[in-house]
């Protein structure tokens, strides 16, 4: 199991390396896919929010991308628009669909139609 503290250890590592890239006047982004400590983290960026799946198994990252690609259109579809406020807004909603959408940690249907 994944501990409680991965979230900060997430958003260390993107901080750091967002700096980095500022730092380098490049402007790069952190790869969708790193590791830290054993910990797998696959996260993609939309409407400057983050979508992370963690894993501490070896795991197929392209399907753990297009998991977090169709969750985030699903909310969105949902929500209208996919911003920090209407993820507040429409908490409780999204936690049912993040229900609906995994059983048991496993992919279900994924689709608004």
């Amino acid at each position: 199991a994944v501990n409680r503290s991965t979230a900060d250890t997430f958003l260390e590592y993107v901080n750091k390396h967002q700096l980095h890239g500022q730092a380098n006047k490049n402007n790069s982004t952190v790869e969708p896919i790193f590791v830290v400590d054993g910990v797998t983290f696959c996260h993609i960026q939309t409407s400057k929010m983050f979508f992370v799946l963690t894993s501490t198994k070896n795991v197929q990252c392209a399907t753990l991308i297009e998991i977090l690609q169709r969750l985030s259109r699903v909310f969105k579809d949902y929500c209208g628009v996919l911003t920090e406020e209407s993820v507040r807004r429409n908490f409780l909603l999204l936690y049912e669909l993040l229900d609906e959408c995994f059983d048991r940690g496993c992919p279900q249907g994924m689709s608004t139609e």
